[in-house]
């Protein structure tokens, strides 16, 4: 019977035979897996990958993501999915068993999305792109934001963007536009119009996190060229003290861009600042924004 999503025994012999995956449980980090755990979290990872992605590959391509205005509307199968891959843990299959992660080898992690993305490539990229930008702010915020934005984002209760392009600029990100105000709180004012970002609006979590480019501005003006991007958090909601949400961030959906392909993904103009200003998070140290970046985007390429 020809396979709909992957052959399994190629998956098999890629794994087990040329890239001798088992003998990565040598390592101390692994010492708790063996072949049987590893093919547990494969077949995990095709029984979600068949049940709940590969059922809307067609009607996702079908029915595109709609604005009206005021709401994006998205079939209801998107949200479905990621709740289920959240909820079996494949977005934290690398993660530590103390973060609630399967402390998977990094290649087991890479298999198991394997399947997720041949079901359905665009409904993948919701909860996957979130993994990503927390992992920037795990890596690179202080104590505060981790505890603020990358601990929900790690449990899958908000989701998240990487916000780079411009509509004047493209992949000149020396030339962006986007910039940012210390406040008397420490936060910044951020003002930007954002072009192509995947997964900037909709409601499979009560909150989006942006991490988005932008450039300090201060008495002498803003720093050109690429040295002077930062980094900034920018949530949909604010989040309060607590962990609750909070008032609603000055962060708008301009419009949708349409695909050829790719269709159940997302693609959206955002608006940072239209009224008195976004509130931002300046992560890590000024002028860092690229660096930071690239760590989201080298492994969400991969």
């Amino acid at each position: 019977m020809t396979a709909k999503l992957l052959n399994a025994r190629d998956m098999d012999f890629l794994l087990y035979e040329m890239l001798d995956a088992v003998a990565l449980t040598e390592r101390e980090r692994y010492t708790d897996h063996n072949r049987e755990t590893f093919d547990a979290a494969l077949t995990t990872a095709r029984q979600v990958a068949e049940k709940y992605f590969a059922n809307h590959n067609r009607k996702g391509d079908e029915n595109e993501p709609a604005f009206d205005g005021k709401t994006v509307t998205l079939i209801p199968e998107i949200k479905a999915a990621c709740d289920a891959v959240i909820e079996t843990g494949l977005t934290r299959a690398g993660r530590d068993f103390e973060q609630g992660g399967m402390q998977l080898p990094h290649l087991l992690g890479q298999a198991c999305f394997a399947w997720i993305q041949a079901a359905n490539v665009s409904s993948s990229v919701y909860a996957f792109l979130a993994q990503s930008a927390a992992t920037v702010i795990e890596k690179f915020g202080n104590d505060e934001q981790r505890q603020r934005f990358f601990e929900p984002m790690l449990a899958g209760r908000f989701f998240g963007t990487m916000c780079l392009t411009e509509p004047h600029a493209g992949s000149s990100l020396g030339d962006i536009r986007a910039t940012a105000e210390l406040q008397g709180d420490g936060s910044y004012r951020l003002r930007a119009n954002k072009i192509f970002i995947s997964a900037g609006e909709h409601d499979l979590a009560p909150n989006i996190v942006h991490l988005v480019l932008a450039k300090v501005r201060n008495e002498n003006g803003v720093e050109p060229g690429v040295k002077g991007i930062s980094l900034f958090i920018v949530p949909k909601f604010l989040v309060n003290d607590d962990g609750s949400l909070g008032a609603r961030n000055d962060v708008h959906l301009a419009g949708l861009f349409h695909k050829m392909g790719y269709r159940s993904s997302i693609s959206t103009a955002m608006n940072f600042g239209e009224n008195e200003g976004a509130t931002a998070y300046l992560l890590g140290q000024a002028g860092q924004g690229l660096a930071y970046m690239f760590h989201m985007m080298n492994e969400a390429r991969i």
